[in-house]
């Protein structure tokens, strides 16, 4: 299956469900260089119950099992929560960018 992005990689791609509607999911493509989540989503509700964790560490061990040694992932700098998961998880920051909303010019 191909993503708007890159080609979905379906056995790190994972959902949960709680009495059949989503509380959260991650998408995993394989992008040129490699493993990258675009999106890994929690609904409010839900957050700060481990849920985004036990996905990035399901989606890592599949990835490993798969061969890959890396994930690349995208977080805007101002989503501390998220920010802060991941790098709790080991992740590293390696590249920032600029973001423009409106007339607000943001470093990320």
């Amino acid at each position: 299956m191909s993503g708007a992005i890159a080609p979905l990689i379906s056995d790190a791609s994972f959902a949960v469900y709680r009495n059949g509607e989503p509380i959260s999911a991650i998408i995993v493509v394989a992008e040129k260089w490699g493993p990258h989540v675009p999106y890994l989503f929690t609904h409010p509700q839900y957050a700060g119950q481990g849920v985004a964790t036990s996905l990035l560490k399901a989606s890592a061990g599949a990835l490993e099992k798969s061969g890959y040694q890396d994930i690349g992932l995208t977080v805007n700098l101002y989503n501390t929560r998220a920010s802060n998961l991941y790098r709790h998880l080991g992740f590293q920051r390696r590249l920032g960018f600029k973001t423009v909303s409106g007339d607000k010019t943001n470093n990320t």
